[in-house]
C-alpha cells in the first residue's frame, strides 16, 4: 500500500496452505508478522516456537528462520525501517502491551480504515523503538543471567538468583519487572 510505503516499506497479507513449509530464509528489512488465523511452527536458531492466531512475531533484518504451517494460515506483515529494531537488543517481552496494541491498530487500519494505516504503522515503530530502549537500560546482572544460563532446561530459581548475585525474592521480582516473565 502506498500509505504504508512512506512509513515502513510495505504492509501486506500472506496466505499459506496447511501442511506446507518455507525453508530457512531471511528478510532484508526488519518486520512484524501478525497471525490473523491458522497456526504455524517457526524454527529460529533450531528452537521451534508455535505461532497461533493473534500472535505477533518480530524479526530483525537478516534473521534466519523456517516456517511449517500446521493449517491454512493468514498473516499481516509490516516491513519496518532498518533503524526500528536492533536484534541484539530485542527480548520480545518488554512493553509487550504497547506493542500488541499498536499491532492490533495496524490490522484494524489495514482492513477497515486504510487512511489511518500510516499513523498506525508509526505507532508500531514507536512501540518497537521503546522496547529496544528498555532492553538497553537493563541491569548488568540480568544480561549475564540471560546470556549464560542454560535456558533450554528448567531453570531453578535458586541457581538463576545465584548467577545474578541476588536474593531469590529480589531476583524474581526484578526479573519479572525487566522481562515481563
Amino acid at each position: 500500500m502506498d500509505i504504508a510505503s512512506q512509513v515502513a516499506g510495505e504492509v501486506f497479507e500472506t496466505a499459506h496452505v496447511g501442511g506446507t513449509s518455507l525453508a530457512h530464509h531471511h528478510h532484508a528489512a526488519p518486520y512484524v508478522a501478525i497471525v490473523l488465523n491458522g497456526a504455524y511452527v517457526e524454527v529460529n536458531d533450531t528452537v521451534p516456537e508455535f505461532r497461533g492466531q493473534g500472535t505477533v512475531v518480530v524479526h530483525g533484518a537478516g534473521e534466519n528462520h523456517a516456517d511449517r504451517f500446521a493449517s491454512d494460515t493468514r498473516c499481516l506483515n509490516v516491513e519496518l525501517p532498518n533503524d526500528v529494531l536492533n536484534p541484539a537488543d530485542w527480548d520480545g517481552t518488554t512493553a509487550q502491551a504497547a506493542m500488541l496494541a499498536a499491532a492490533k491498530s495496524v490490522v484494524i487500519a489495514f482492513y477497515r480504515d486504510p487512511a489511518t494505516l500510516s499513523e498506525a504503522v508509526r505507532k508500531l515503530c514507536a512501540a518497537l523503538r521503546h522496547r529496544v530502549t528498555d532492553a538497553a537500560e537493563r541491569p548488568l546482572w540480568l544480561k549475564r543471567v540471560i546470556d549464560e544460563f542454560p535456558w533450554t532446561e528448567a531453570v531453578p530459581l535458586r541457581e538463576a538468583a545465584a548467577l545474578a548475585g541476588l536474593h531469590e525474592t529480589h531476583f524474581s521480582r526484578a526479573f519479572r519487572q525487566h522481562t515481563g516473565m
